[in-house]
């Protein structure tokens, strides 16, 4: 039989809880540092993927925004499609015509359209034949929140770009053929995803 030499002892119970509680610790801190270095991650994924579809779709719109005229444009007012510089309603309606300080949330627009008889964009008189069905671009809500930028034509809705927070167009009476449009997309905001802001103007035909 071994003889246990004096001095030489095993771990007390104290020191094994602590030395568990001070793992434990370690483990909690670890665990806190990676699941942050996972959301930051998130993150930024979400916002690449965001900025990406978004640009996409602002692409897609200014391309058609800059084939229609100002006269041909027109913004939501209280309920009643209203063109810039068209007379004021009623006097039973109370709202003003569109400002050129304001900022509109939808647009409505039309686009050069070969239309029976003609065989081009362009009338006998030389005059721009525009598309029967107007296009709009406005925001829509979508199951389970957020908000949706679609494109709408002949009562078919097309997804431009999903999660958006906020859409504008305005136009100043200094530059009646240039349209500043403003999108506001943010995902993932509870992994520390900030919003992403893309503004464009956009030059309308002559």
């Amino acid at each position: 039989m071994k003889r246990k030499r004096w001095g030489q002892k095993g771990f007390s119970l104290t020191e094994v809880m602590v030395a568990s509680v001070i793992a434990a610790g370690m483990a909690l801190s670890l665990g806190m540092v990676l699941r942050a270095g996972a959301r930051g991650w998130q993150a930024r994924e979400n916002q690449m993927t965001t900025s990406s579809e978004l640009r996409r779709g602002i692409h897609s719109m200014a391309r058609e925004l800059a084939q229609t005229r100002s006269d041909q444009l027109q913004v939501l007012v209280g309920g009643v499609w209203m063109s810039w510089g068209q007379p004021p309603p009623p006097p039973s309606l109370t709202w003003p015509p569109p400002s050129d300080v304001s900022s509109y949330p939808s647009v409505r627009f039309k686009v050069p359209e070969v239309v029976a008889p003609n065989t081009t964009v362009v009338d006998a008189t030389g005059a721009v034949t525009w598309s029967p069905n107007p296009i709009t671009y406005d925001l829509a809500a979508v199951a389970g929140g957020g908000q949706l930028l679609q494109r709408t034509q002949g009562g078919v809705v097309s997804p431009l770009a999903y999660g958006v927070t906020a859409l504008s167009f305005r136009r100043q009476a200094a530059t009646p053929s240039v349209l500043e449009m403003n999108v506001t997309v943010q995902r993932g905001a509870a992994d520390g995803a900030q919003p992403v802001i893309l503004s464009t103007r956009i030059r309308l035909r002559n």
